[in-house]
């Protein structure tokens, strides 16, 4: 789901792009109709861009608009991270479960309350040692990064001496 903040800097981009756009198009009409007018019916030949003013109105409302639009968007993401900022989250036992409390409510109650989800060790000391900074328990399981080029050429003497009949051209060339 996308937030306030988020939804308002959405629209007001889009404001300001098809502004932009529009605006691209009213200079190549104006320079269309330069070239194609002769110079004595009142346009010169080199037509000037269209300026703010002489943008039409539509298009001036949809720029300001935009612009308006993403002032809000910012004002509104800054006021959430103070509020976010104000209100420090802790950690609290809460009936036998630990919980993140934010104290968002009163100054007697509390906010919005998140669990924590628990840590199972047995799989943390698995990955840490399988990344190498546990007990070291699977050590011969690692790559060893020194020695890659001969661990590919065991591993291409392996599937060579593996591989199907339909395989063996494939491994060769490999």
């Amino acid at each position: 789901m996308i937030s306030l903040a988020g939804g308002l800097r959405v629209l007001g981009l889009m404001l300001l792009a098809n502004a932009a756009y529009s605006r691209h198009e009213l200079n190549q009409l104006a320079f269309i109709v330069a070239e194609n007018t002769a110079v004595g019916e009142g346009f010169s030949a080199a037509q000037t861009p269209q300026t703010l003013q002489t943008l039409p109105m539509d298009v001036v409302l949809e720029l300001a608009c935009g612009v308006v639009l993403v002032l809000a968007a910012t004002l509104v993401s800054l006021f959430r991270s103070a509020e976010v900022c104000a209100a420090p989250a802790t950690v609290v036992l809460k009936d036998g479960r630990w919980v993140v409390d934010t104290r968002r409510g009163t100054a007697g109650g509390s906010g919005d309350q998140h669990p924590l989800r628990a840590i199972d060790v047995a799989a943390a000391n698995t990955a840490a040692d399988h990344a190498g900074t546990g007990s070291y328990a699977y050590l011969d399981t690692r790559v060893n990064f020194a020695n890659l080029t001969k661990r590919a050429l065991a591993f291409a003497a392996w599937a060579s001496s593996n591989a199907d009949a339909g395989d063996a051209a494939t491994t060769e060339a490999i």
